[in-house]
């Protein structure tokens, strides 16, 4: 049963959207807090939506971000019952995988000045994608060890430490009045 149990786990991050979006919806009458609510709502649909600089960096992070999601919902599920890591394993693995991230993050943070967005999230982005392409031929090879699965997830989170940044002010850079909000 908790091999199948994370299988459950993507459907229900939905929640928090729906109640967002009722919040929306439900004080929008409000004089106060709805209305200001509300007419960001219809700033995030026509002005934020319309922008080719807010599209594309934003679904490069959405992307980024749901394999950051799977892997810390997940990982612990499968990792210990399945594939019999003990919770000291687990541990020392996840470690691993967070101190990419955070190389790529305090790396990303050394050369954006430097190179600039655009080169950052094109080096960030094939960081990302080598790992994911090699944690997935690792799978299908049926390779499951540690390194197998820290090192590839590793370098994902390296790329993704460098990208979350870059891709959040690529983003906003159409938008300056809204930095800070």
């Amino acid at each position: 049963i908790e091999a199948e149990f994370w299988r459950s786990m993507l459907p229900g991050s939905a929640v928090p959207i729906w109640f967002v979006s009722a919040g929306d919806y439900f004080n929008r009458d409000q004089p106060e807090f709805g209305r200001s609510l509300y007419q960001f709502s219809g700033t995030l649909q026509t002005n934020f939506l319309a922008q080719r600089q807010y599209r594309a960096p934003t679904a490069v992070a959405v992307c980024s971000q749901m394999g950051v999601y799977a892997f810390v919902t997940n990982s612990a599920l499968i990792l210990i019952p399945v594939l019999g890591f003990s919770p000291r394993e687990y541990s020392m693995l996840f470690a691993l995988v967070m101190l990419g991230y955070i190389t790529g993050a305090r790396t990303g943070t050394r050369h954006v000045m430097r190179f600039g967005i655009p080169r950052m999230l094109y080096t960030a982005s094939l960081a990302s994608a080598a790992g994911g392409v090699l944690l997935a031929l690792f799978a299908l090879a049926g390779i499951q060890t540690a390194a197998a699965i820290g090192i590839p997830m590793a370098l994902f989170m390296f790329g993704n430490g460098m990208l979350i940044p870059s891709t959040s002010a690529a983003a906003l850079s159409p938008f300056p009045q809204l930095a800070g909000l």
